[in-house]
């Protein structure tokens, strides 16, 4: 699956974001973060799928400053291929915008060959 980088308003750089199912049928989107070990999604989207957080003790993450999340394991469901992660949920400001696709919950099911001059990256279920 081929996906061009979104564009940014007031002409910020283009993001690799990527929609995603989360929890069954709640869409999100996601940055393709290379970099990042977990994969994110804001609290919003656990309180709109019916994911009970509440006795799941808050995790320190080690991206963001200040950032904590509650993991779960979920449903999850992009470029063609459905599959169950853990996912940390949280109301950190930086996730305000969109969630983030880490190397534990997404990379190690999909081959993403980011093409950074043409502003696009192809998503391959593996």
């Amino acid at each position: 699956m081929r996906v061009e980088y979104t564009p940014q308003p007031g002409g910020a750089h283009p993001r690799p974001l990527l929609p995603v199912q989360v929890g069954g049928d709640i869409s999100a989107v996601a940055l393709v973060d290379s970099g990042a070990i977990n994969t994110l999604m804001p609290h919003w989207v656990a309180r709109v799928a019916g994911i009970e957080l509440a006795e799941i003790e808050p995790t320190q993450v080690s991206i963001g400053q200040g950032l904590v999340a509650r993991f779960a394991t979920v449903p999850l469901r992009a470029a063609g291929l459905s599959w169950e992660a853990e996912v940390g949920f949280s109301d950190h400001s930086m996730l305000e915008r969109w969630g983030v696709l880490g190397h534990q919950s997404f990379f190690r099911f999909f081959t993403v060959t980011i093409q950074a001059a043409e502003l696009r990256f192809d998503v391959t279920p593996r």
